[in-house]
């Protein structure tokens, strides 16, 4: 089940670089080689979700896939650090929530089927936001001139107050 852990935090890297591609309207930094970059990034994203996946300490989890994930969206992206670091922090609390949502939603609908897959339930988590966020980020980008450049503050904070309540209400039941 390595394998698979491997496999969803890879997905999930790919889902905070589709968020900041298409939503948050990022400056890409060009790059010589993009290909050996995200391969390097894919390694490293590996290595650490294999540290992730063996090591029992939560605190240190948590802090290792955030110093990951800040240093590949700053290898991509040529915004100030402070930026790619909130919004950064804030893609991972909306894909974390997302994913929570997508899991607890997937678990009911096994149970009702009566159907036991753990390793199924964490590839479709992994799978079924990446398929999501790109089809919805497609959209947006087709639609929105700033991307979420021109949200206020204000209005950020609440939707991810109500995002949180979402999920909360979503996991409890």
């Amino acid at each position: 089940s390595l394998f698979l852990h491997i496999l969803a935090d890879i997905v999930h890297l790919f889902n905070i670089l589709i968020l900041c591609d298409m939503f948050f309207a990022f400056r890409r930094r060009k790059l010589r080689n993009k290909t050996i970059t995200l391969v390097a990034a894919g390694i490293v994203s590996s290595s650490v979700s294999a540290f992730i996946y063996l090591y029992d300490n939560e605190i240190i989890e948590v802090c290792a896939y955030i110093a990951v994930l800040m240093l590949v969206i700053y290898i991509f992206y040529k915004e100030k650090i402070q930026r790619l670091f909130v919004m950064g922090l804030w893609g991972l609390l909306a894909l974390s929530m997302l994913d929570i949502m997508t899991g607890a939603l997937i678990k009911m609908l096994l149970r009702l089927l009566k159907v036991d897959g753990e390793q199924f339930i964490n590839l479709c988590v992994a799978v079924i936001p990446l398929l999501l966020i790109y089809i919805v980020g497609r959209t947006y980008r087709k639609n929105a001139i700033a991307g979420m450049n021109s949200i206020k503050g204000v209005y950020l904070f609440w939707f991810t107050f109500l995002m949180c309540a979402d999920t909360a209400v979503v996991t409890v039941v």
